[in-house]
């Protein structure tokens, strides 16, 4: 078994994730490949932050980086990784995405989120080893 850790970024490339108000940020797409479980590590920084989070998956690589696109989709029946997610502790928590070889995060600031509200994520993965 090997575990692997990878910070999420932007499509610039930051590990900043700025989510400003109500905008709605993708993040850069990671592979998702030959992980058996996932988790994620994740901590808010700001004002007032208020923003749900939630796991995309697509078939490939998005055309566009950071861009919404049709080909990527929040599972059916899938449940949001935070509904309304309004504190700065540091979380971690088992994600379960269904069979796909990409995924990235969509983060969307609710009606009170902070502008100056930053995220920090890294996904994990274990990787079973025959």
């Amino acid at each position: 078994m090997r575990v692997v850790h990878e910070k999420i970024l932007t499509s610039t490339e930051s590990v900043s994730i700025a989510i400003a108000s109500t905008a709605t940020v993708y993040t850069k797409s990671f592979l998702l490949g030959d992980g058996d479980t996932f988790g994620l590590f994740y901590k808010l920084a700001g004002a007032g932050p208020d923003v749900k989070i939630e796991l995309e998956q697509g078939p490939e690589k998005p055309a566009t980086e950071g861009s919404s696109s049709a080909t990527w989709v929040v599972a059916e029946g899938a449940s949001n990784i935070e509904t309304s997610l309004t504190n700065t502790t540091q979380h971690h928590q088992d994600i379960a995405p269904t069979t796909g070889k990409w995924g990235r995060l969509k983060i969307t600031g609710a009606a009170g989120n902070g502008a100056d509200t930053v995220l920090t994520a890294w996904i994990a993965k274990q990787i079973d080893i025959d």
